[in-house]
């Protein structure tokens, strides 16, 4: 955390795999209390945590960094760099470059869809060598690609945004 400036050494956590999917390693959850709406951030891990890295590379350390950075910028209500700030701490260099690409949970479940509905549309292809199927997965891939590009464009869009700001 010495990127940031912050040490954030009092965070409340707790190991369950409750509420997150299957691609999550852990999550913050802000708590808003009060009438003031004071903001607490909770972290979230995975159980199997505790023991092994999960998914073999993602270890307890890189994911408390990330989960830390969410939580010492709870006061601030900023979904599109929040992430380009958490990935900063990562220790792998393409999950630096690439991790933000990724904002919520959704556009995870809309890329799964569409790789799902891409591989679908190949399969009858190959079963039923009926080029309409062909046609439709051809689309689905395009989509999928527009999709990933459409990311990229933004992941860039961002990370040009925080570089003049840095400059400045």
């Amino acid at each position: 955390m010495h990127l940031f400036d912050a040490a954030p050494l009092h965070l409340a956590l707790y190991y369950s795999d409750e509420g997150l999917h299957f691609f999550q390693a852990a999550a913050t959850w802000i708590l808003s209390i009060g009438k003031n709406k004071i903001k607490l951030p909770v972290l979230q891990f995975r159980k199997v945590l505790n023991r092994k890295p999960y998914l073999f590379f993602y270890t307890l350390d890189e994911i408390l960094a990330h989960e830390a950075v969410h939580s010492v910028r709870v006061a601030f209500d900023e979904p599109k760099t929040e992430e380009f700030f958490s990935y900063m701490t990562a220790s792998n260099i393409l999950r630096k470059i690439f991790g933000p690409i990724v904002r919520s949970a959704r556009e995870v479940f809309v890329f799964f869809g569409l790789m799902f509905c891409y591989f679908i549309f190949q399969i009858f292809w190959i079963v039923f060598s009926i080029t309409f199927f062909y046609k439709i997965s051809l689309i689905s891939a395009l989509v999928t690609f527009s999709y990933i590009g459409l990311g990229l464009i933004r992941l860039f869009n961002v990370r040009r945004k925080c570089a003049n700001t840095f400059t400045k």
